[in-house]
């Protein structure tokens, strides 16, 4: 398939899939989440708008989530229609942040590389509250955030969707050093690599590839033909060095300007 025929396939089986603390809406001409607890954002995504009603939904759409009292996140891929949609969004007041690329991986036939394992270094498939812990602390090391929030979450993840949803710790010794979890939806041609993350410290050692190995593994036995990612410009191109391959550019426009 093309990148545009992959893009389609991803859309059309995406635009209906829940999303946690949200109210999804199929709405004519994309799919809306409005949060559900005050105090979140909520998001666009998966536009086909026609190029005379697009300013019409800009204006609706500011208007309905300013009466919900949240701001949202209008998410735009290079196929997303109108063609113009971001600049339309920007000129109206809306911030792009950091673009990301989507990308995918084929898992027909997909082999472990050789020398992929490392002395001293295991991967954990989360299922205790003390990997999960482990995974959550990872994160917040990586990213410097306050991260209290997600241990919560991946374990009600677990519980709640044990079989469309797994996560991966990688340890050096008892040390947590790396992570990444996937979502594995129902009936679908995709499953979603989210969280990689290794601390900067164990970053050219070969621990993300471990990690991306097994998720890989996972998917293909359970039948999918593709992972796929949101990537940073800079995981682009080690991404494609490992065979995945680019389909377009998304971009996160926040409404908040």
């Amino acid at each position: 398939m093309t990148p545009r025929e992959i893009f389609a396939l991803y859309a059309e089986e995406r635009r209906s899939e829940p999303v946690e603390g949200l109210r999804l809406e199929l709405l004519p001409y994309f799919s809306r989440y409005t949060p559900e607890t005050p105090g979140n954002r909520g998001f666009i995504v998966f536009n086909r708008i026609p190029q005379d009603e697009v300013a019409g939904q800009i204006e609706e759409q500011i208007r309905y989530f300013s009466e919900q009292g949240c701001s949202f996140e209008w998410k735009v891929y290079d196929f997303d229609e109108p063609p113009n949609l971001r600049e339309l969004l920007e000129q109206r007041g809306f911030r792009a942040e950091h673009p990301e690329a989507f990308m995918v991986f084929p898992l027909q036939g997909y082999r472990p590389p050789e020398g992929l394992a490392l002395p001293g270094i295991r991967v954990v498939k989360a299922d205790s509250p003390e990997v999960v812990r482990d995974a959550a602390t990872v994160q917040g090391s990586v990213w410097k955030e306050e991260v209290a929030w997600l241990a919560p979450a991946l374990t009600r993840r677990l519980r709640e969707r044990s079989g469309e949803f797994s996560l991966y710790v990688a340890y050096a010794g008892e040390q947590p050093v790396g992570t990444g979890w996937t979502d594995l939806p129902a009936n679908s041609h995709f499953a979603d690599l989210r969280g990689g993350a290794v601390l900067p410290e164990w970053r050219g050692r070969g621990i993300y590839s471990m990690l991306l190995h097994e998720r890989c593994l996972e998917a293909q036995e359970r039948g999918y033909e593709y992972l796929a990612v949101d990537a940073a410009p800079m995981s682009r191109p080690i991404l494609e060095r490992k065979g995945f391959e680019f389909i377009c550019w998304t971009y996160p426009l926040d409404s908040r300007g």
